[in-house]
C-alpha cells in the first residue's frame, strides 16, 4: 500500500511559501525520497484551512481566465501548474460522498470510484478536508506483467483505509493499486504530482480485482488518434510514416497503435485477419498478446457473419 508518512507539525504556511519550499529543496517527483522530504511542508500547507478558499476567490476575480492551465475535470483545482525545469505540479481534488449532489448528478464513475487502478507516476497526497475517500489497497510487481487485457496478475491485498484530514500518503508508480470508494462526507485532498516526460510512455492499468486480471490500459496516448487520422485521411506519405513507426518505434504500445491504425485501411475481415496474423511475428510479447486478442475478436465477427 502507499507509504504512510507521519507529520505532527502544527505550523501553517500559505501556497506561495509551499511552492518556494519545493523549489528550494529541488523536488524531484520521480524520486520517492525527494517526495518524502517535502511531506512536512505539505502538512504545514494543509494546516492552513483558509488558503484554498482564498486561492479560488482570487482566481474568480479574473474569471475569464480562471484555471486556464487546468486540463482536468471540475473535480480538480490546479494550484501550481507544471513549469519549465521541474517535474511536478500541485492540485486539489474534490471527493464528494455517495449521497452528495455532485455524485448524484455525475455518477460515481466521474470521480473514479469503484475503478481499481495503479498509477504510472508517483504522487504525494494529504487529506485536507473531511474524512476522505476510502480505498482497498493492493500491491503488484509491474515487471512481472506483459500488460494485455485479461492477463493474470498477483494482487496482494494490504489494507482498507481512508484519507482523513492530515494523513499523508506516498503513492508509488507501478506498485500501489487502489480501489477508491466514496467518502463518507464531502472531502478534499491536496496532491503533489509527478510530471515526468516518460510518464505517458509507461502503461497504467485498470484491474478486475475479483478475477485477478488486467482489465485495460487506461492512460492516454495521443498517438492513437494521430495515426488513425493519418491512415484514414492521409496520402501515401502518411501511410509510409505510420508503417515506419509500426516497425521501428522503441515503445511497444506506440508500435501497436500504429499497427491498429494501418488495420483501418483494410476493407474485409479476411484481409484484416491476414494482416494481423503477419504482425504476430514479433519478438514483443506485449504486441503478440494484444494482436492475439484482436484476432479472436475478428474470428468471432467472421463466424457470426457466416451464420
Amino acid at each position: 500500500m502507499p507509504i504512510k508518512i507521519k507529520c505532527n507539525d502544527n505550523e501553517k504556511i500559505d501556497l506561495s511559501d509551499f511552492i518556494e519550499c519545493l523549489s528550494k529543496k529541488k523536488l524531484d517527483a520521480s524520486n520517492e525520497k525527494s517526495l518524502i522530504s517535502i511531506a512536512p511542508d505539505l502538512k504545514k500547507l494543509s494546516n492552513n484551512k483558509l488558503f484554498l478558499a482564498e486561492f479560488i476567490a482570487e482566481g474568480l476575480k479574473n474569471y475569464k481566465h480562471y484555471q486556464e492551465e487546468n486540463t482536468y475535470s471540475s473535480q480538480v483545482i490546479m494550484l501550481h501548474p507544471p513549469t519549465p525545469g521541474t517535474n511536478y505540479f500541485v492540485r486539489a481534488n474534490i471527493w464528494p460522498s455517495k449521497d452528495d449532489y455532485l455524485t448524484q448528478i455525475n455518477g460515481e464513475d466521474a470521480f473514479f470510484y469503484h475503478k481499481p487502478h495503479d498509477h504510472n507516476f508517483n504522487f504525494l497526497t494529504i487529506g485536507y478536508l473531511g474524512s476522505g475517500y476510502w480505498s482497498d489497497y493492493y500491491e503488484y510487481e509491474y515487471s512481472d506483467v506483459i500488460g494485455y487485457p485479461g492477463e493474470n496478475v498477483e494482487l496482494k491485498f494490504t489494507e482498507r483505509t481512508n484519507l482523513s484530514e492530515g494523513k499523508i500518503m506516498l503513492y508509488r508508480a507501478h506498485k500501489d493499486v487502489h480501489n477508491q470508494l466514496p467518502a463518507d462526507e464531502y472531502s478534499i485532498s491536496i496532491n503533489v504530482m509527478e510530471n515526468s516526460l516518460i510518464n505517458p510512455l509507461l502503461d497504467q492499468y485498470s484491474f478486475d480485482i475479483e478475477k485477478g486480471k488486467i482489465k485495460s490500459i487506461i492512460n492516454n496516448n495521443g498517438t492513437k488518434s494521430l495515426f488513425d487520422i493519418s491512415v484514414i485521411m492521409g496520402d501515401e506519405n502518411s501511410m509510409d510514416i505510420v508503417e515506419h513507426i509500426a516497425k521501428n518505434h522503441i515503445v511497444d504500445r506506440i508500435r501497436l497503435n500504429a499497427i491498429h491504425a494501418i488495420g483501418k485501411s483494410y476493407n474485409s475481415i479476411n484481409e484484416l485477419l491476414s494482416y494481423y496474423n503477419k504482425n504476430l511475428k514479433t519478438p514483443s510479447k506485449f504486441i503478440q498478446k494484444n494482436i492475439a486478442i484482436k484476432i479472436k475478436e475478428l474470428e468471432k465477427l467472421l463466424w457470426n457473419s457466416q451464420d
